[in-house]
């Protein structure tokens, strides 16, 4: 959910020794914000607000309203004071100890009238924050039409009944870079891996419907990189073509993980790749489905943590500790997948989605302070 919605407040914690803020929950979230003049607390419970959510950007009016504009202390000069480059995004922080995960405001009258979870990111001229494509990246990029995919999960802590009664398999999250093979093999583009079989994106290029050339240039992206290291273009035709899809899109969507990817190296050498989705045409595969075809393929899973009926006191369990993987630190979190078919489902909050849902553990957002 990057938006801003009008939800109830549904709980109120006071943070030790900080006696000018309060915790608020708001879904599965903690907001921290500050008391009134007086000491009080700005909010109530049942207080309807509007939760502005993290990866949401923020125009330069309301930073100066909500009191989010000022000198930056490094760069010596006006601009907002959240995160990203321009200081203009919603991002966890961590507030005397406690994490706090999206910005809470008083419900304007002119809103009050509306029903609770409606979206009013265009009231506020608020956006999604996108990050942008290295301008290198896009130097050895082209347009592939099949390829592009707008990939998402939803949180957990947005929607934190929506996998209620579901049998569920938990994996671990790896924090690396999202990485795409889309199989072109009935319609091969001149220019791209596998004899112009296979297009190769990040989230960022499969999102615009580009992919990587491939050229001399490229090999020096790290996914590139972890590509050529475990073999994968090789492995992901075998795959197709242990499916019988060779004159179908295919789409094998992995985690590039490992030196040069992102922080956490899992006790690696080199980059390396694994994998966590797989669609066929317009369909989702299944727990079981994808397990058996990376297997096949050799192509290694994102690791299984547990599989069983939903429960919220196992996946609070397993969203904390270190990673599964041969390496003495943190994991990024966990991923829950209802089993079986993917159908999409009608959230709690009224959009539909597939039965998929993150969640990232709390000292890694202490630690990085991100949430992708």
């Amino acid at each position: 959910m990057t938006t801003a919605r009008i939800l109830p407040i549904t709980d109120i914690s006071p943070i030790p020794k900080a006696d000018r803020l309060m915790a608020y929950k708001v879904l599965g979230y903690d907001a921290v914000s500050n008391n009134l003049p007086d000491g009080s607390p700005r909010f109530s419970v049942g207080e309807r607000v509007v939760y502005v959510a993290e990866g949401c950007r923020l125009t330069e009016k309301l930073l100066k309203e909500h009191g989010f504009w000022g000198m930056h202390p490094t760069k010596q000069v006006e601009m907002g004071l959240l995160s990203g480059p321009g200081g203009d995004v919603v991002k966890p922080a961590t507030l005397r100890g406690r994490l706090s995960t999206g910005l809470l405001w008083k419900l304007p009258q002119e809103l009050a009238d509306l029903p609770d979870t409606t979206d009013v990111s265009d009231h506020f001229g608020i956006s999604e924050w996108i990050p942008e494509i290295d301008p290198e990246l896009l130097k050895i990029a082209i347009p592939v039409a099949r390829a592009k995919v707008d990939y998402q999960i939803g949180r957990l802590k947005t929607y934190p009944e929506f996998l209620e009664g579901s049998e569920v398999v938990i994996t671990e999250k790896l924090e690396g870079e999202y990485l795409q093979l889309t199989w072109l093999g009935d319609d091969p583009v001149d220019g791209v891996h596998g004899e112009g079989q296979v297009a190769i994106a990040t989230k960022g290029l499969g999102r615009q419907g580009l992919a990587f050339r491939d050229c001399e240039a490229s090999e020096k992206v790290p996914v590139i990189r972890a590509v050529r290291n475990t073999d994968l273009i090789r492995r992901f035709g075998m795959m197709v073509h242990n499916m019988r899809a060779a004159d179908r899109t295919v789409q094998l969507f992995a985690e590039a993980i490992g030196p040069g990817i992102k922080k956490l190296h899992y006790g690696q050498s080199t980059p390396s790749v694994r994998g966590f989705d797989i669609r066929v045409d317009q369909r989702w595969l299944t727990e079981t489905e994808i397990d058996s075809y990376l297997m096949q393929a050799g192509i290694q899973p994102a690791p299984v943590l547990w599989r069983g009926m939903y429960d919220a006191a196992k996946i609070e369990e397993l969203r904390e500790g270190d990673t599964t993987l041969d390496a003495k630190h943190i994991r990024e979190g966990i991923v829950i997948r209802a089993v079986g078919e993917q159908d999409m489902r009608q959230t709690e909050l009224g959009n539909f989605m597939r039965p998929i849902l993150k969640t990232h553990c709390d000292v890694f957002l202490r630690k990085f302070g991100q949430d992708d």
